[in-house]
């Protein structure tokens, strides 16, 4: 095989690597984008849910708020107000 043959069907597939490897450059940077934000997140929002407080113990009030409960909320109406109307059902389609 002449040397000169070889040169032209080389190029397609050094290009091909070329754009291989700056594709897997590219998502070795996104995975460690990835796992940095991955990490911040959990830091943020812990996965286990905090400890309840046990019934015998009393929640503590700050020194700032008073002692004395606040009003409380309107007790729910009897009867609740139907949602929106409904819209009419549409006449049948005659097909002119």
């Amino acid at each position: 095989m002449d040397s000169a043959d070889s040169a032209p069907s080389q190029q397609p597939v050094i290009s091909t690597e070329a754009i291989l490897d700056r594709h897997e450059q590219m998502l070795l940077h996104i995975n460690q984008q990835l796992t940095a934000l991955t990490q911040v997140i959990a830091q943020r929002i812990p996965l286990v849910s905090p400890p309840t407080p046990s019934p015998s113990v009393a929640p503590q009030l700050p020194a700032h708020e008073p002692s004395v409960p606040g009003p409380s909320a309107p007790p729910p109406p009897a009867h609740a107000e139907p949602p929106e109307q409904s819209l009419p059902v549409p006449e049948p389609f005659s097909g002119g």
